[in-house]
Order: C-alpha cells, then structure tokens, then sequence
C-alpha cells in the first residue's frame, strides 16, 4: 500500500536495488572524501567538565582545547 501511494512501480524498486548492489568500493570511499572529510575538519567538538579537568587534559592534548565558560 505504501508503494502505491508513493508511486514507486516494481521497476523503480528493482533500479533502486540494482544501484545499491552494482555500487563498488571506489565509489563509497570517493562519496567519503568528498562529503564525511570536509566535514570532519570543520566539525566542533564540545567537551563538559571542571576547568581543573580541562586544563589538566591540555598539557597531553595537540592541539589543546579552548576553554570556555558556559555560564
């Protein structure tokens, strides 16, 4: 029933298979670099703890946290 109301004709749902399964290796870790990569560079991290905790954590960490307040 739900495939008639979206319209997806066996068809549709047989092309849909066949490019999941013909997708290769290559092709996902190109989709990876391309989109998850920039992605992760440019990602922010949020860490919640004592600032004790935070600076003791810096003196190992490269490159160091920023510390700021939240409240």
């Amino acid at each position: 029933m739900i495939r008639a109301f979206a319209g997806l004709t066996d068809e549709d749902r047989q092309n849909f298979r066949d490019g999941v399964l013909g997708v290769t290796a290559d092709a996902i870790q190109e989709t990876a670099a391309r989109y998850f990569i920039p992605a992760a560079e440019s990602a922010v991290i949020a860490v919640y703890a004592s600032e004790d905790r935070l600076l003791q954590a810096n003196e190992i960490l490269s490159p160091k946290l920023v510390v700021e307040n939240l409240i």
